[in-house]
């Protein structure tokens, strides 16, 4: 048990840093709260980070992604999106800061292996915003038939659909460390991307609108893209860090992409547990974020059928604007993926 001295002195650094960081939007200030994390981080143990990441980590997120408040609904009317440390950086185009920032969030850095420490002593669970999970996870949540469901009929969720300590029902989705930071990872560029989709100028929407239709959104996939400045790698801080996570923790050596609604990697045996569990998380979190198109759910209809579920028509909801800037994000998943299979 720790000393109510040093939890009150954790505490206290905890909320000095968290101020640090918000008030952070200049390259200088970016780095510097960089460095603050990461001597913060360094000077305590994994149990001994409880408060940051209680009271840090959430305004940290926020900052990183451009999100004006994590735990507010998508649906407030901003302007535009906030620019976060990402987007400075890209803004930027420094590469000393794209460095700095890509240190602290890498997954050889600091905070990464804080996070992994942590998560192996189950010390921290947050409950990720309802508002913003795919589409069809809130569909499923909306009733207590199908939430009852959701973790047997979908991997990504199994062990994650916890009680709502408000109202009593099993309608939140609990995550650990890192669960919850790759959540949000991968819902930033569908939330930017819709962003910049409301204060754009609107378009005559074709009469349909698939996956295929993102590519307009790749660099270099249009005559328009050609003529633009390519940015330097480094600066693209988000496609650099998707290149890092996917590297380290989706194996690429061994492993084949297979249809099946229980797993999407099959890895071949002894290949340790947790780094083929950790590997599918990712893996499912980019697919059910990214990849639904206007199916509305990723799931087989066939096994949607067997639980007696049934998800609304996209006639009835309408199409999908394809989401403005993801389909970089999306190349470089797909290819990897591919790269795995010519591996295997």
């Amino acid at each position: 048990m720790l000393p109510h001295s040093y939890t009150a002195d954790s505490l206290s650094q905890s909320q000095d840093l968290t101020s640090i960081i918000l008030s952070s939007s200049t390259p200088q200030e970016i780095s510097s709260a960089c460095a603050s994390i990461e001597s913060f981080l360094h000077s305590h143990s994994p149990d001994q980070c409880r408060h940051f990441f209680s009271v840090t980590f959430p305004p940290l997120i926020c900052k990183l992604f451009g999100f004006n408040d994590a735990t507010s609904s998508p649906a407030k009317p901003k302007s535009q999106l906030a620019n976060g440390w990402i987007d400075t950086v890209l803004l930027s185009d420094d590469a000393d800061l794209a460095a700095r920032v890509f240190s602290l969030l890498s997954p050889e850095g600091t905070l990464m292996s804080t996070i992994s420490a942590l998560d192996s002593l189950f010390l921290v669970k947050y409950v990720f915003p309802t508002e913003r999970l795919p589409e069809w996870t809130r569909f499923m949540l909306s009733t207590d038939k199908d939430c009852s469901i959701l973790s047997v009929i979908c991997s990504l969720f199994k062990g994650k659909v916890g009680e709502d300590s408000i109202n009593g029902s099993f309608r939140q989705i609990h995550l650990n460390v890192f669960e919850y930071y790759m959540f949000w990872f991968a819902y930033y560029p569908v939330c930017r991307g819709n962003r910049e989709n409301l204060v754009s100028v609107s378009v005559k929407r074709s009469k349909k609108f698939r996956l295929e239709n993102w590519t307009y959104s790749i660099r270099g996939s249009s005559s328009v893209n050609k003529r633009e400045p390519e940015r330097k790698l480094e600066c693209n801080l988000y496609i650099r860090l998707l290149l890092a996570y996917l590297r380290s923790f989706v194996p690429v050596l061994d492993f084949r992409v297979h249809q099946s609604y229980g797993s999407l990697l099959h890895y071949a045996s002894g290949h340790d547990g947790s780094i083929i569990s950790r590997a599918e998380f990712l893996v499912n979190t980019f697919v059910h974020y990214w990849l639904v198109d206007n199916d509305f759910s990723p799931l087989p209809v066939n096994v949607c059928k067997s639980f007696g579920v049934s998800f609304p028509s996209r006639l009835v909801l309408g199409e999908t604007i394809p989401t403005s800037g993801l389909g970089e994000a999306v190349k470089l998943f797909v290819e990897y993926l591919n790269l795995s299979l010519m591996q295997s």
